[in-house]
């Protein structure tokens, strides 16, 4: 017996047959974004190593050796440049985060707002925003574009209260005493329940403070008048010396 193997051709100018169809082509792999984290807690980590090694060969030194030392103290500026560098490859993430973060209170004034700068475009989300906030009003008028923009644009009020009180500390330092006024009054206004510093304050009575300063504490003001009491325990005013030039001491013991 003879058997036939059907065969199947496909026509010229005729579809080609199901079973002829080209496989399908593999999807390309997607690469997952590098995780920056461990490299940020690396750099950090080498730097707190190397200042608390710093720390106890001070410790150990005597007098003249410490003059010495205090020239090897360790400089965070070169591993806020490689933190800056690290975070600018993956801003988005967590890692970018806590780079931004620690060099915007360990860097220079200038890796500072390019710190700040960052993290009010990328980390307007995140809450511990309002801490870093805070501390930046020590790293002069170059944040000050950055505590704008998270004032504005934080979804949270510890960061918009915490940014605006910064903001308005920097201006009042740098002459701008107007509208540094201006802004202490919204935080009084708005964020004056705010807390701050762990929670040992509020931003409401600091803020207070500085429109005191601001408006009754500077040059060519009138000195407001101190009522107490001497170290014999005799009662005073500071007015009682008005014509006559004092110098005030102020000091505290913790």
């Amino acid at each position: 017996m003879i058997h036939t193997l059907p065969l199947l051709l496909a026509l010229p100018g005729g579809p080609a047959p199901e079973c002829a169809a080209p496989p399908a082509l593999a999807s390309p792999l997607t690469v997952a974004p590098r995780d920056i984290t461990e490299d940020v807690q690396a750099a950090i980590k080498a730097f707190d190593e190397a200042y608390s090694a710093w720390i106890e060969k001070l410790r150990a030194a005597s007098e003249d050796e410490r003059e010495a030392l205090y020239a090897e103290r360790p400089n965070p500026g070169k591993t806020c440049t490689q933190l800056l560098e690290l975070a600018d490859t993956e801003p988005a993430s967590v890692g970018a985060f806590e780079a931004w973060r620690w060099v915007a209170s360990s860097g220079s004034d200038e890796q500072a707002a390019r710190a700040a700068s960052s993290l009010a475009q990328h980390h307007l989300e995140n809450e511990a925003l309002a801490e870093i906030a805070l501390g930046l009003m020590y790293s002069g008028t170059g944040v000050a574009e950055a505590l704008e923009a998270m004032a504005k644009g934080s979804p949270h009020a510890a960061t918009q209260g915490c940014a605006w009180y910064a903001l308005a500390k920097i201006l009042a330092e740098s002459g701008d005493a107007a509208r540094a006024e201006e802004i202490i009054k919204v935080v009084l206004a708005k964020y004056g329940d705010v807390e701050v510093y762990g929670g040992r304050r509020k931003l409401g009575p600091l803020a207070e403070g500085m429109l005191f300063e601001a408006t009754r504490l500077q040059i060519g003001m009138q000195t407001p008048d101190i009522d107490g009491e001497d170290i014999d325990g005799v009662g005073f005013k500071l007015s009682d010396y008005r014509g006559k030039v004092v110098m005030l001491d102020f000091w505290g013991d913790w």
